[in-house]
Parts: C-alpha cells; sequence; structure tokens
C-alpha cells in the first residue's frame, strides 16, 4: 500500500520532448509490478497562452481514468471533461487532438505487460529509442515525421506512440501494436 500526501508532492514542468506546452506536474504514485500491471498517477495544471498543452489526435495501449479538479479539461475540440466529472479512456480509443490551456486534472493511465511503460526498466531504452527515431526522422509538435529511404514519401504518427513503440521493440524484441479497442 502507498499513502501520499498531494500537498508533499514537488510540482515540476513536463518534457516537451513529445508533447507542446508547460503542464505543471505533480507525479503522485506509480508501480510496474511482477504481474505486468504499469500504471502512473498524476496531478497536471494546464497553462494558458504558449504554454498550453498540446497533441494530435491518438490513441494508446493503455487504458485512462481522468478527473476534472477543477476548471475544465479539453480531450478534442470542441469537447471537455467539466469539474467534478470523470472519463474512462478504454485502450485503442481514439482522441484529441487536444489543447488544455487551463483546469487542473488527475490522471490514472495503466496497462499490463508493456501496454504502458513507465519506470526505470522503461526508461533505461529511451535515449536509445529516440536516437533509432531521430536517425529515420524527426519529432516534431507531438509528431513523429519519417521518410521512406525507398519511395521518399513522408508518413506521421503520434510521437509518443513511435517511442513507446521503439522502448518495447528494444525491451522485448517483439513489435509493438495497440489492440483493437477493448480487447486485451
Amino acid at each position: 500500500m502507498q499513502i501520499i500526501a498531494i500537498s508533499e508532492i514537488p510540482t515540476t514542468q513536463a518534457s516537451h520532448i513529445i508533447r507542446k506546452g508547460g503542464t505543471m506536474r505533480q507525479a503522485l504514485l506509480s508501480a510496474s509490478e511482477p504481474d505486468g500491471l504499469n500504471f502512473r498517477f498524476i496531478r497536471s495544471q494546464y497553462q494558458s497562452g504558449d504554454a498550453a498543452f498540446e497533441s494530435p489526435r491518438h490513441h494508446h495501449a493503455f487504458q485512462q481514468v481522468r478527473f476534472t479538479e477543477s476548471g475544465i479539461v479539453n480531450y478534442a475540440p470542441g469537447r471537455y471533461i467539466p469539474e467534478g466529472d470523470l472519463a474512462y479512456f478504454p485502450r485503442g480509443a481514439f482522441y484529441g487532438p487536444q489543447r488544455k490551456d487551463q483546469g487542473v486534472g488527475l490522471l490514472l493511465q495503466f496497462g499490463f505487460h508493456g501496454e504502458h511503460q513507465t519506470g526505470p526498466e522503461w526508461a533505461r531504452h529511451r535515449e536509445t529509442a529516440l536516437k533509432n527515431l531521430n536517425s529515420k526522422g524527426r519529432l516534431e509538435g507531438g509528431i513523429y515525421y519519417e521518410k521512406d529511404a525507398v519511395t521518399g514519401q513522408e508518413t506521421m504518427c503520434d510521437a509518443a506512440q513511435a517511442i513507446y513503440e521503439q522502448q518495447y521493440l528494444a525491451q522485448t524484441g517483439r513489435e509493438f501494436r495497440i489492440p483493437p479497442r477493448g480487447l486485451r
């Protein structure tokens, strides 16, 4: 069991490597368990103007539960989770593009066996994943752009997903796939 006092958790600015914005974040709880469960529970305070968090339309292999503590929190154009409401995003559900420029929210992200990747066993692969991606393309504004060496055609995907795929390959030696919505 873990019990924390939120007021005692330091607030830091989230990394801008993957997403645009200046989200102020508290890492409340996280774990990577022997049964394959991996989760993180964070509190985010979204900033206005140029510091607003932005992401493209995307989906994940993990599941999410979001609670808006104050204000409203955007999850797609014209769509918000109002203060006091709770939202569930199943694995494989598409949402976004997002522009989070107000509100405070609590976010629980969880998955099994590499669906969600947090903790030291995944962090040790992050630098290699970024080097691999940058050798074939570029990360820009929450999107990963890759040019096909043969055809010259450029493809794009969510930057976070591209990093997850590279980390999963490094950790397991297998390709990472998002399961169809609702399936395990």
